[in-house]
């Protein structure tokens, strides 16, 4: 149950503020856009660029699946992010990040913020919040296709998995 809680915890904290004012598209009513990244990330920024996948929250292990990619443009990509829908794209939440010094913040919609110390150690991110909580990445380079979990396989290009 304490998993399942500091889960929940992590979820809110890199997720449902990165969620605010998300559309929806024709396709699934409850799809997630494409973001807005609205921030380059500084030359700092180089060593976390990435796929990385969650392994713990506040000490505790996180064996369910999470993934944040960050790219080159300043976009991140987090998932699978509960949407109603089980199409892979749409388990997408995305935004954009930077990285001041040790100030990481991730951005949605241009204004709503997400803000925490970052330390890097090798293939290891550690995200401290102003509340104390302690989330901890591992690079991932073999993680799943953003929006997929281990063992999916993504469709081919340009086409939309039917709903089930």
């Amino acid at each position: 149950m304490q998993t399942a809680r500091l889960f929940l915890l992590l979820l809110t904290l890199t997720t449902a503020s990165l969620r605010a004012g998300d559309e929806t598209c024709d396709a699934c009513p409850s799809a997630t856009p494409p973001g807005d990244a609205t921030a380059s990330p500084p030359p700092q920024a180089t060593p976390v660029l990435g796929t990385w996948r969650l392994a713990k929250a506040d000490g505790q292990s996180i064996a369910v699946p999470f993934y944040m990619r960050l790219d080159a443009d300043g976009s991140a990509l987090l998932w699978p992010i509960e949407s109603g829908c089980s199409h892979p794209e749409h388990r997408i939440s995305r935004a954009a990040f930077t990285l001041d010094d040790t100030t990481f913040t991730f951005i949605k919609n241009g204004s709503d913020t997400v803000v925490s110390t970052c330390a890097l150690d090798g293939d290891t991110l550690t995200l401290r919040t102003p509340q104390g909580h302690e989330i901890i990445y591992h690079r991932d380079p073999d993680a799943p296709a953003p929006g997929y979990l281990p063992g999916e396989t993504p469709a081919p290009a340009g086409e939309h998995p039917a709903h089930p």
